[in-house]
């Protein structure tokens, strides 16, 4: 779990990870917790394959908005892929 803030330390057991600026692909996915294997799925086996980039080795982002229900139908969240141009 990740928590967005401005703060630099904390005050709770989590702790900070800096994640620089790069390329990301970013998906939207609406739907329960439940049903985001699908988004994947669609994002590694439809997406990915169809580009010209791939994915980096650099950290994964699910953003969700302070009121997110994972168990709502209409809960939405923000996939962040790390990608760069595939290597020839």
């Amino acid at each position: 779990m990740a928590v967005r803030s401005p703060q630099k330390d904390l005050s709770y057991p989590l702790r900070n990870l800096v994640v620089s600026a790069d390329l990301y692909a970013i998906f939207k996915h609406v739907g329960s917790a439940g049903t985001v294997a699908k988004t994947y799925g669609n994002i590694f086996g439809t997406c990915f394959p169809q580009s010209s980039y791939q994915l980096s080795n650099r950290p994964h982002l699910a953003v969700m908005p302070a009121n997110y229900n994972p168990h709502a139908e209409d809960a939405e969240e923000e996939i962040w892929i790390p990608i760069e141009l595939k290597k020839a």
